[in-house]
Parts: C-alpha cells; structure tokens; sequence
C-alpha cells in the first residue's frame, strides 16, 4: 500500500515536522499539489515511487530525501515535468532511469540542480556529489540499483559548475 496519500492537496510546513515513510507502494502520492515548506521527509519506496504527485510539486524548504525502486520507478515522479518547483531546501532523489526527460524543475527562479542517469549503485556504500575536493553531499545508500538516476538540489550549488559523482566506501564527512 502507498505510505501517505492525498487525492487532492498535501502541505508539510514548519523545520520541526519529520516524516519517515517506508512503504510498498508509493511513500508519498499526492493527487495533486505537494508542497513543501520545511522540515525533514524521507520517503522510501520498495516497488514504486518515493514521491509521485500527479499534478504539481513545490518545494520551499528543509530536507527532502525520495528513494524509488528500479525503472521505471523514481524517487520524485512529477507527471508534467513543468509543474515542479524548487527555490530552498536540499532535495536528493534516487531511484529508476528517469528517461529522455527527467523530471526536474522547471522555470527561471529554481535554485540550482543537477542529475545523472545510468548510474550503477550498489547498497551500503556511499554517493559523494563533490567539485574542487569540496564535498556537497554524500548519501547512503539502502539498496542496490541499476541503471539508476540521482538528482540534487542545494542552493549551495552553482549554475555553470561542473560536479563530480562518485561511489565510495565512506562518507568522506559529506553532508546528508
């Protein structure tokens, strides 16, 4: 069964609010808008989506963690790509091959984010996103995925910035 979900509106607000969702079906499934102002989500789906909104998603803030199972399952599903908005927060999605176009924000006032497709990530190691032996963000990973995509979003992040992904046995004391 999915984790949490709305047939119409879902609002988290406020930096104290945690959800930790691990679910069979989707963790989160929103009918139509989701939006984000604060707090920390993890949402970790076993066979489907971490997140799936069927209408829009705004993030605005806090800590967004969606992990999906394998293609064609992600860990955000943004129906229409063009209705997602991020402007503040840290938001990491890992899950199946996003296809030709990956769902990411769409418009000129999203803070900066990447993604990259194909990947080969094994569970119980760490993805380190990283540039000039800085390291932005570091994750562990929970389970084993191929031909995998991970999107990052961090205000920390710079347009025209080339950013290197690599896995590794430790977290290298990288941010989660």
């Amino acid at each position: 069964s999915e984790g949490l979900e709305a047939k119409h509106d879902m609002i988290f607000n406020g930096d104290a609010a945690k959800v930790n969702i691990f679910a069979y079906d989707d963790a989160i499934n929103v009918g139509n808008n989701l939006i984000i102002n604060g707090g920390y989500i993890y949402a970790y789906s076993v066979a489907n989506d971490g997140i799936d909104s069927n209408g829009h998603i705004t993030i605005n803030g806090g800590v967004v963690l969606a992990i999906g199972s394998g293609s064609p399952e992600q860990g955000i599903d943004v129906d229409d790509f063009r209705r997602y908005n991020i402007t503040g927060g840290i938001v990491v999605s890992v899950g199946g091959y996003m296809g030709p176009s990956p769902s990411m924000p769409y418009g000129d006032n999203n803070q900066p984010s990447i993604v990259w497709t194909g990947l080969e990530l094994n569970r119980n190691k760490y993805v380190v996103v990283s540039h000039s032996d800085k390291d932005y963000m570091a994750l562990y990973l929970p389970r084993t995925l191929a031909d995998a995509s991970l999107f990052f979003s961090s205000d920390c992040l710079k347009d025209g910035t080339d950013y290197t992904l690599f896995v590794t046995d430790s977290d290298l004391g990288g941010m989660y």
